[in-house]
């Protein structure tokens, strides 16, 4: 299953590839060197990317592995940057070089687990089929989910900017920077959780399955909950020691987006629980539900509450998506526990 999976990662980060390429040399001004590397970087931070989840996926032993790829991609990637900047030679093409090649030597060091990954390079066409097919019939939901979810989200910057300028995204988006360091939670749970939650799920049944997800809503709710009370009672400090003296008046945005990930953690735990089940669909139409609330309410809330209004917006159609998600996972619960 792994070597066919690999193959088929290594295939679409080829087709990948070769559309970036395509598509940014027909930009005026960007040249075959550039568009070439920026390709490359895209074809191994796929790899790279499928490489964590492996060892995500394997077992609990090999989370040290993941953590030593991240570590080479860093420590090389920011090293040489940091030395050619002080050196005043950086630019994006050696920006994308520097990218490709630090994600080359982290993929590579796969060489040095190789006696720890268990898997056969015999690819069989019937194992092939079905697993193109099993992926597809739930990976569609989640595509279709991911363009709906980028126009039901970013609508309300655009709506912003038209508005109150640049300067008024530009505010939103600094305090989604700060708050942004609740990622690091949301970024374990997506590596980590999945993964186990499968493994409980199909080899101890549905109770352990169950369980298993209440100690993440608990520890992991708690965390966020936590960290949000925090950067939300300095925000009145932490907005202008970040982004200066001139920022402080945006630090109510702070406090709303530290709100609004509380909530995003809980519909997060939701949608891992539908994906776990193979259950997509429902992922997809709650963002179909909640992108046309969007485009029917986001320039009535931002008129009425300034640029309280995205963060607003974004907040109810997450409650609206936990709502929806919640009915679909206790309906497809109750079917597989029959």
């Amino acid at each position: 299953y792994y070597a066919t999976v690999f193959l088929l990662q290594f295939f679409m980060a080829i087709i990948f590839g070769i559309i970036v390429f395509i598509s940014t040399i027909m930009i005026d001004g960007i040249s075959i060197s550039l568009a070439f590397t920026f390709a490359m970087y895209v074809i191994l931070k796929q790899l790279h990317e499928f490489t964590r989840k492996y060892f995500y996926c394997n077992s609990h032993d090999r989370y040290s592995y993941a953590f030593c790829l991240d570590s080479i991609f860093s420590i090389v990637a920011l090293s040489l940057i940091f030395i050619l900047y002080y050196k005043n030679v950086i630019s994006l093409f050696v920006v994308l070089f520097i990218l490709s090649l630090s994600l080359a030597m982290s993929f590579f060091s796969v060489l040095f687990f190789r006696k720890y990954i268990r898997v056969r390079l015999i690819i069989s066409r019937r194992i092939l089929r079905e697993v193109i097919c099993e992926h597809w019939s739930f990976s569609k939901w989640l595509l279709a989910q991911l363009v709906v979810q980028w126009v039901g989200t970013n609508y309300y910057y655009i709506v912003a900017a038209a508005i109150y300028g640049p300067a008024g995204t530009g505010a939103l988006k600094a305090a989604q920077n700060i708050i942004g360091a609740l990622n690091v939670i949301f970024i374990a749970i997506e590596n980590v959780i999945p993964a186990q939650a499968a493994k409980i799920f199909f080899q101890q049944g549905s109770s352990s399955f169950t369980a298993y997800i209440r100690r993440i809503f608990i520890w992991g709710g708690g965390a966020t909950t936590l960290i949000s009370a925090v950067i939300a009672s300095t925000s009145g400090w932490l907005m202008p020691l970040v982004y200066g003296e001139v920022y402080r008046q945006y630090a109510p945005l702070l406090v709303s987006y530290s709100i609004y990930y509380v909530i995003v953690f809980f519909s997060l735990l939701w949608r891992i629980k539908l994906r776990t089940l193979e259950f997509t669909r429902p992922i997809f139409t709650s963002y179909v539900f909640t992108s046309i609330i969007s485009l029917l309410i986001a320039r009535s809330l931002i008129g009425h509450y300034g640029l309280q209004g995205p963060i607003l917006g974004m907040g109810l159609q997450q409650v609206f998506s936990i709502v929806w998600l919640f009915m679909a996972c206790r309906s497809k619960m109750a079917e597989v526990t029959v």
